[in-house]
């Protein structure tokens, strides 16, 4: 019996030793990797760096020395002496009148037929003004459009543009033909989202919307495959929130909500998901974790609660300031769009190293003005819902004239069930521009 415990003891002795052997081989693999992801950060830095103090150093040596900035007809940067930038300014302007008098010369022998072709145009133009005054003035008669829904106090857009009126004496007079009419109203989902109305002069036509929800609670049960009572965060439109531990379950206002769930050592299955949560009944969303070592952590403090953040292109469902993000290793670079605010950096390149926690942080600089437009339309399914850099903006499509800050943002749709693409779509919008965006196909 003695014996065997001595030897039981000498095979967990050698055990334990070959266990700490293969440790000690991992951290130093874990160090080597880090240092490698590390040199390579700094070598991408260093150039980004080099090119910045090469431009900056090229201009202040050449201005220094008394030389302009000049910009040849290939689109290359030259810097040359003031006297010569004006001679090849001047040279320009020359080509320019000359290009113009030559125009006329050619435009002299043309000037005789031209004239007589501009008067048989003009005849005929005259004929086809009284011919479509008179079918114009039996087509541009009005209709009267009433919208109505159960709830009252619904916002209505009108082909996407805001009417200043309230349900349920919302009405409008708009010329004939198709139009798209949608309402809106805190805290409701309105059924349908859309409804497409045909105005026929002369004649009333009504719209009417069903309005659910008014503060009213849902029940969401979430579901995992962790055992047994194994801790994991939740967060609701990117904020931790407290799950009953009994029964799995809270409860959401009816709408578009934004799920995600976090285990130490472990990946999500999805990441995050989007659900809709009706306003009768309930909803479950399920979660699957796979065990995953080969991870590092990232924080974002700051600025905390400002908006989501995307992690190379991709939506993470983690706001500002909420908790950790589990990574793979490697590089990465992280964005913080928002509608009404600027995040400094733009871009932020960052290093995610195993089994370590990587914070990064951004400075929110307010819009002073939103000078950045953008339309959403989808032809053939009017209705969809909109969300912008993640957050949901309780609009449908057409959505029009809609104002944020000039820069990078993302876009995704929601009708029926379907999504627009797995993966929000990046867009850029610069200031004093409108962007028009149209998906036929979604």
């Amino acid at each position: 019996m003695a014996e065997a415990m001595r030897d039981f003891k000498e095979r967990e002795q050698a055990l334990r030793e070959q266990i700490r052997l293969e440790l000690a081989e991992r951290e130093k693999q874990m160090v080597q990797l880090s240092q490698k992801e590390e040199e390579e950060f700094r070598q991408r830095l260093e150039v980004h760096l080099r090119a910045k103090i090469q431009q900056e150093e090229e201009e202040r040596y050449f201005t220094g020395r008394g030389y302009v900035r000049y910009v040849n007809r290939h689109n290359q940067t030259e810097w040359i002496p003031p006297e010569e930038a004006n001679l090849r300014q001047e040279m320009k302007r020359q080509e320019f009148w000359s290009s113009m008098v030559r125009g006329r010369t050619f435009r002299k022998h043309r000037k005789q037929w031209i004239v007589g072709g501009v008067l048989v145009l003009l005849t005929l133009a005259m004929i086809g003004i009284l011919v479509g005054a008179f079918s114009t003035q039996r087509s541009a008669r009005p209709g009267t459009l009433s919208v109505k829904s159960d709830v009252p106090g619904a916002r209505v857009w009108i082909d996407g543009l805001e009417r200043n009126l309230l349900t349920p004496t919302a009405s409008f007079t708009l010329q004939q033909g198709i139009h798209c009419i949608s309402v809106a109203k805190p805290g409701y989902i309105a059924t349908p989202p859309a409804v497409a109305v045909t105005v026929i002069p002369g004649r009333i036509v009504t719209a009417t919307f069903a309005m659910a929800g008014g503060g009213r609670l849902v029940p969401v049960t979430v579901k995992t495959n962790l055992e047994g009572d194994t801790p994991f965060d939740l967060y609701v439109d990117g904020y931790r929130t407290p799950l009953d531990s009994t029964t799995g379950k809270l409860n959401l206002t009816p709408g578009l909500h934004l799920l995600s769930a976090v285990c130490q050592g472990y990946r999500t299955e999805p990441p995050y998901r989007r659900v809709m949560v009706p306003a009768e009944g309930g909803v479950t969303v399920e979660f699957r974790f796979v065990a995953d070592l080969k991870t590092g952590w990232l924080q974002v403090p700051e600025p905390a609660g400002a908006g989501f953040v995307y992690v190379n292109g991709k939506f993470t469902g983690l706001q500002a300031g909420q908790g950790l993000l589990p990574l793979p290793t490697g590089t990465c670079e992280l964005q913080l769009p928002g509608l009404d605010f600027r995040a400094v950096p733009d871009r932020l390149l960052t290093v995610i190293s195993l089994g370590r926690t990587t914070s990064a942080s951004f400075r929110v600089e307010p819009a002073a003005l939103l000078t950045a437009k953008v339309n959403v339309v989808t032809p053939g399914t009017d209705g969809a819902a909109v969300m912008i850099d993640g957050v949901w903006l309780g609009r449908v499509t057409p959505l029009l004239e809609f104002t944020l800050v000039p820069g990078t943002h993302f876009l995704n749709l929601h009708r029926d069930g379907r999504w627009l693409a797995e993966n929000d779509v990046p867009f850029n919008v610069l200031p004093g521009q409108t962007v028009r965006l149209s998906y036929d196909r979604f």
